[in-house]
């Protein structure tokens, strides 16, 4: 085995535990959306419990209940993937193990003894690469196999076209890879592993908050397309089947430019003394 791949299954050993933890929540998460959606009645359930709500909770849910009324259980369904706590927790499970790979070990002095034993800056940037993928892969199926599995426990009424199901992971890989690239640039230019988080955890929260305000208020409206979040769009790959194409580009776009401007600023960085 390579020494690149020793060192992605390294960071990957380290945070087992706090990864497991995520990955559970974020299956459970997805699980009870199926059974919620039997017990508030159905379609037409949903669409009047998502009226009764505030145009400011409706923006959060990024729904609207005529929307939810046509679209029937793959829109409510939709909501799994939009969900504040859905961007919680995979935004979790990337920054935890983006900044305590790249700053937490230029904190700790691992990465400095790493670079002493002549590993070159490219196989530790590529190591940590190569983990952060296979997470994001492991997220994105978690999330669909607790959907798919709330959907056989809880039998909600309404059609559902299981094979929307990979247009629906594939613009959520998307989103994660984005959120990842940015994540990676902040961690090399971290010294500590809670500046990393601290940056990231700003990065995310911004983004949404752009896109929420985007969709109440026209002033902000034209700031919405700064957002990551403006590019994703879980309802119409879940309800159609569809992935937008100028979506899916920004989104790639995003991540690599972003992953590979870390790399330049890690290549290039004196490390913390």
């Amino acid at each position: 085995m390579s020494i690149t791949l020793l060192m992605s299954r390294r960071i990957l050993k380290r945070g087992l535990t706090g990864t497991l933890a995520l990955l559970v929540g974020l299956f459970l998460f997805e699980f009870v959306q199926p059974l919620v959606a039997n017990s508030v009645g159905g379609g037409r359930g949903i669409a009047n419990l998502v009226e009764s709500l505030p145009p400011a909770f409706q923006a959060i849910l990024r729904t609207q209940p005529e929307f939810m009324a046509v679209s029937g259980l793959a829109g409510y369904l939709s909501i799994g993937f939009s969900h504040p706590l859905f961007f919680v927790l995979t935004s979790a499970i990337l920054a935890a193990l983006i900044c305590r790979s790249i700053a937490g070990e230029y904190e700790s002095g691992t990465m400095q003894l790493a670079l002493s034993r002549s590993i070159s800056r490219g196989s530790v940037y590529v190591s940590r690469l190569i983990a952060i993928l296979l997470v994001i892969v492991v997220a994105v199926a978690v999330t669909i196999a607790g959907m798919v599995t709330g959907i056989q426990v809880g039998r909600p009424e309404g059609s559902f076209d299981y094979a929307h199901l990979l247009p629906t992971a594939f613009v959520t890989f998307l989103l994660l890879f984005a959120i990842a690239g940015v994540a990676l640039l902040l961690s090399a230019l971290a010294d500590t592993t809670s500046q990393a988080i601290g940056w990231t955890t700003g990065f995310v929260v911004v983004s949404f908050v752009i896109d929420y305000l985007s969709g109440l208020w026209s002033a902000i409206e034209p700031f919405g397309p700064i957002s990551i979040y403006h590019y994703f769009d879980p309802a119409t790959s879940l309800i159609l089947g569809d992935v937008s194409s100028r979506d899916a580009v920004v989104l790639f776009a995003v991540g690599v430019i972003a992953g590979a401007a870390g790399y330049a600023v890690f290549r290039n960085r004196d490390l913390p003394s």
